[in-house]
């Protein structure tokens, strides 16, 4: 499984159309995405201050985009989306808010 963590508008609006893209996409040519080790400390880094946000649960195997693992500049592999996500690849969507003092932490999967 992969996480990839957005507005909850912006994901409803992308279920609607049959497949979702986060501004990455078109900025970069991928979307971002995290594994479960990696997914935590991304959402306290990028998401602080943020609210309506959903946590998407991903399969790998039901991606029709490919998916590739590559290096930042951090030195981690995260999982990068090339192309948009098919709403059927995603087997949990939970609503995800910043817990006390506005820190993050993983939701009960």
């Amino acid at each position: 499984m992969i996480y990839h963590i957005c507005q909850k508008s912006r994901w409803e609006d992308g279920k609607a159309r049959g497949a979702y893209e986060a501004d990455s996409l078109e900025a970069e040519g991928f979307m971002h995405a995290s594994t479960i080790t990696q997914v935590v400390g991304v959402a306290n880094a990028v998401f602080t201050g943020q609210t309506d946000l959903v946590f998407l649960v991903i399969d790998e195997a039901k991606l029709d985009s490919e998916l590739k693992y590559e290096t930042a500049s951090n030195g981690q592999d995260y999982p990068h989306l090339y192309g948009t996500l098919n709403p059927d690849a995603v087997v949990k969507e939970i609503d995800y808010a910043a817990g006390t003092k506005g820190v993050f932490v993983l939701p009960e999967l």
